[in-house]
């Protein structure tokens, strides 16, 4: 076993690695369903991140799964039909 980064949705970060493999591992996740964290991160805004990590854990706020097509699907769908075409 391998661990290797890649981004699941650009085939040209991993495609080199598939000629000659048997098989392929796809998984892969996010912490929460508000990508916000990040932009706090990125900022080092602890409190924009403190914000972010209990409106997850309190489950208030909006559910991206009742907003029709989402980062999930793009996550989850997208990445391993991508995955799937370039093996």
């Amino acid at each position: 076993m391998e661990w290797l980064k890649a981004d699941a949705l650009r085939p040209e970060t991993y495609s080199y690695l598939l000629p000659g493999v048997s098989a392929i591992v796809h998984t892969l996740g996010t912490l929460l369903a508000d990508t916000k964290y990040k932009d706090a991160l990125r900022r080092q805004d602890l409190t924009g991140v403190a914000g972010s990590f209990l409106q997850g854990l309190t489950g208030v706020g909006r559910n991206p799964l009742e907003e029709g097509p989402s980062a999930y699907e793009m996550l989850n769908r997208d990445s391993g039909v991508w995955l799937g075409y370039v093996y």
